[in-house]
């Protein structure tokens, strides 16, 4: 290891560490909503099972990046 990865994780395991807050969360219920439902069953049960989805949703994220760019390029030649 590196020593800058020694300083930043300072012995920590930071996967181990966000999953147990993640599942206290989940087992909690503190999480549960019905946007929150339908996002994640849409998200993991469509969008994730099938490449040709995630390409096209890939797809429109790297439009929609695109043109933000674009608008702050813009803005920043009017108001420089």
């Amino acid at each position: 290891m590196s020593r800058v990865h020694d300083r930043l994780s300072a012995g920590v395991n930071y996967a181990e560490l966000f999953e147990h807050a993640r599942a206290e969360a989940e087992q909690s219920g503190t999480l549960n909503s019905t946007k929150r439902n339908f996002i994640r069953a849409f998200t993991l049960r469509w969008l994730f099972m099938d490449l040709s989805r995630c390409n096209w949703q890939g797809g429109h994220c790297a439009c929609y990046h695109r043109q933000a760019r674009l608008a702050d390029a813009c803005s920043a030649q009017r108001h420089p």
